[in-house]
């Protein structure tokens, strides 16, 4: 009975190993910043600032972003996704995942989001 126990057990483990969806500690994503007008804010602890479309290469899963626009009138919008991301003419969203993708046009807006910390691709 003990070996059928020990056998299951390895079995057991040895298969959720193989099928578990795999997280990769410091798999690397992209924060994408969309911009028609100057914008500043932080990614984490870190600061950053442009005026125009920048992306930003996270090491890890978890991380979250917060951007206010510097004007007026204009537009920002800030998403994460994975590093392969590329625009084409099929919507985004169909092929690569986009978390906490928001936007504004609110005078002097901001926005904010997170990639989830089981994000996966």
């Amino acid at each position: 009975m003990n070996k059928l126990l020990l056998i299951l057990l390895v079995l057991f483990v040895g298969c959720s190993y193989i099928l578990a969806p795999k997280f990769i500690k410091g798999q690397d994503f992209l924060v994408v910043v969309e911009s028609n007008v100057s914008w500043a804010g932080k990614i984490d602890t870190f600061t950053i600032r442009g005026d125009s479309t920048k992306w930003f290469k996270v090491n890890r899963a978890g991380i979250c972003w917060n951007i206010k626009q510097d004007a007026k009138i204009g537009m920002v919008r800030a998403y994460g996704t994975t590093p392969d991301f590329t625009y084409g003419w099929s919507l985004e969203e169909a092929k690569y995942p986009m978390w906490g993708d928001s936007n504004t046009t609110t005078p002097n807006g901001t926005v904010s989001g997170c990639i989830p910390e089981d994000a996966k691709y």
